[in-house]
């Protein structure tokens, strides 16, 4: 008896969150649906910048080259009026390090974002040069990479795509839920992809003689064209795992 008086004084309780948390967004005739259109732009100095650093909660993100001279991070779309009044687009450069996030900046109790109304992209755009490290971290959004050079990359999302269109590097990108797809001109380091339900496919212009690589998956096919180097310790290795999904490794 006592357990279920628990259990309903919880539920009503949760019942009271959520329904105060809702008429903050219907109040004064505002729908929690209704979106504005949002552009937000920020410019850096590229000069020191050696590695870029991304974390973003729901929005896509995609980085790029162009022909400018600075780095420019714009965030574009649409949102509620929620979204906004929670969140700030803060890009900070120290010490060679240029961080990019969204920062949660309201402690409302009742802060609803509504996620699902808004339609957002995060664009990086940096000048063609060679950076150390990329690394970019979503929880729920589409991650795309298209020829920008870095030593090293590190993509990862729980919910969403992983897509890198490059030349080489080291690579680590982990998605729970959702493909990968990396297009290379070289294999010159490891390689490590990982899924829990998702395909993986990585494709290479050229292949190096002391390639190794190893395909794991439980439920899926598994694809290689690509001749491997029988017992050669020295060379890069490419590690495609998938609990749930296809993996390919071919040669283009």
């Amino acid at each position: 008896m006592m357990a279920k008086k628990s259990f309903i004084s919880v539920l009503v309780l949760i019942i009271i969150i959520v329904a105060g948390g809702i008429l903050l967004y219907v109040k004064d005739g505002t729908s929690f649906s209704n979106t504005e259109p949002v552009s937000v732009k920020k410019t850096v100095a590229a000069e020191g910048v050696r590695n870029i650093q991304v974390k973003s909660d729901t929005e896509d993100v995609e980085f790029v080259t162009y022909s400018g001279q600075d780095i420019q991070v714009e965030l574009m779309g649409t949102a509620t009026e929620s979204w906004l009044n929670n969140y700030e687009l803060q890009v900070d450069h120290n010490n060679g390090e240029l961080n990019i996030f969204l920062k949660k900046i309201s402690n409302q109790i009742f802060s609803l974002s509504f996620n699902s109304f808004n339609s957002l992209k995060l664009i990086i755009q940096v000048p063609n040069t060679v950076l150390d490290q990329v690394d970019i971290e979503t929880d729920t959004g589409n991650t795309i990479v298209n020829q920008v050079s870095s030593k090293e990359y590190r993509l990862q999302t729980d919910t969403g795509d992983i897509h890198a269109n490059v030349e080489d590097g080291t690579f680590e990108l982990d998605s729970d839920t959702g493909n990968i797809l990396l297009q290379l001109q070289h294999i010159t380091s490891d390689i490590s992809a990982k899924t829990d339900t998702g395909n993986i496919t990585v494709t290479t212009t050229e292949v190096p003689n002391d390639l190794q690589y190893q395909l794991k998956t439980e439920m899926g096919s598994q694809e290689a064209n690509i001749p491997q180097s029988p017992g050669n310790e020295d060379g890069p290795m490419v590690t495609l795992t998938s609990d749930m999904g296809d993996l390919k490794l071919t040669q283009r």
